[in-house]
């Protein structure tokens, strides 16, 4: 009798869909810019734009996606995780960092502002 492998479905963990975000859509940490790797209602993934980047401390954070002058000022965060991503051969050499952020208890006009920014700046995963 032949062993056939059982694929098992990995629940997903998180609460809220993410969205990779259009070409230009940044975070501001003290007014220096990180690119978006995704995001999500419940909070985000940024990378810094140069190796150099300093690392950010700062709580709060403002959203811009340049294409549209979108702007979404003051969102209340906390860095939940970070580590450095290397780099794959055709785009860099040198390693860069990777924040993962959560957006702190949101009010609701900023949970309505964050749903419309989501919804103008994002496109699927999938």
């Amino acid at each position: 009798m032949e062993n056939t492998p059982v694929e098992e479905k990995k629940e997903e963990r998180r609460k809220y869909t993410r969205f990779k975000v259009q070409e230009g859509t940044l975070a501001f940490f003290n007014a220096t810019p990180y690119e978006i790797i995704d995001i999500c209602e419940a909070g985000m993934a940024v990378r810094a734009l140069s190796p150099t980047q300093e690392d950010s401390t700062s709580p709060v954070f403002d959203l811009f996606a340049a294409g549209k002058n979108n702007y979404l000022p003051h969102i209340s965060s906390t860095i939940v995780n970070q580590f450095t991503i290397f780099p794959t051969p055709m785009f860099s050499v040198l390693p860069t960092t990777r924040w993962c952020v959560q957006f702190k208890m949101l009010d609701e006009d900023e949970r309505t502002r964050l749903s419309s920014f989501i919804d103008e700046n994002s496109v699927s995963l999938d």
